[in-house]
């Protein structure tokens, strides 16, 4: 879609829509108890493509909140201002060496944001959400390769979605293509733990195919398990979503 004015108005969520533009189904949004408070387009934050999958948020030590919105292109960074209206500070662009793909998945590590593309040649970006702290709004800054951490370990440099266990300090890749490689599209993990040297410790291909995963410690009501690391893994090609606007 074109891009908004930069102040757009409240729209009020009546009978399960808000619409920002009277009228425009292209601007009228299903909602349930919320309000609409702002609105910018992939244009507006820095992407011409228009299309656009995942995102996830960040809150600074003091109370900021940030989010990166996954892009065809890349990730762009905003702030969201205690009025609710959004700030657009920045966009990390995809791997230097990938092509532009929609799916573009990410998970929040600490004060860092982990991104995978289905991008051939990606791999998985690994940026410091603080480097947004200071950003003039003003002045957007265009980051590049060097202001990341790369994973390369990916097969072909692709993975659907990623996930991360915080306080076992790992990510993983999954759906990293072919599935005629020896991971089979399964679980691929990426050790955190130096940031500046990060490595894959294996892989569970056993179940084959895996298109999303949660993996947490187990502290559940089998004593037998409790403390051991697990990981759920889905397979679906159909349950999934992206934004095109």
């Amino acid at each position: 879609y074109k891009g908004m004015a930069a102040d757009v108005a409240v729209a009020p969520c009546i009978d399960g829509q808000a619409e920002l533009v009277a009228g425009d189904p292209l601007y009228t949004f299903n909602c349930s108890g919320l309000d609409l408070y702002d609105f910018k387009s992939h244009a507006d934050l820095g992407s011409p493509t228009g299309e656009g999958a995942g995102s996830w948020g960040w809150t600074s030590e003091d109370g900021r909140e940030f989010m990166a919105i996954g892009q065809s292109d890349g990730a762009a960074f905003l702030e969201i201002l205690p009025s609710g209206k959004i700030s657009y500070l920045g966009r990390l662009p995809q791997y230097s060496r990938a092509q532009p793909s929609l799916w573009r998945e990410m998970k929040g590590y600490k004060n860092y944001m982990v991104i995978g593309s289905e991008a051939t040649n990606h791999g998985v970006q690994v940026f410091d959400m603080s480097k947004l702290l200071n950003i003039d709004p003003a002045k957007p800054k265009r980051f590049s390769d060097a202001d990341s951490y790369h994973f390369a370990g990916l097969p072909t440099g692709r993975s659907h979605t990623v996930q991360v266990n915080e306080e076992k300090n790992y990510a993983v890749a999954s759906g990293a293509q072919p599935r005629t490689d020896k991971c089979a599209s399964g679980l691929i993990f990426i050790d955190l733990t130096d940031l500046t040297n990060l490595k894959s410790p294996g892989c569970a291909a056993a179940d084959g195919y895996v298109h999303d995963a949660q993996c947490v410690v187990y502290r559940g009501p089998h004593t037998k398990y409790v403390g051991t690391d697990i990981c759920y893994g889905k397979f679906s090609e159909i349950i999934c979503s992206h934004s095109r606007v």
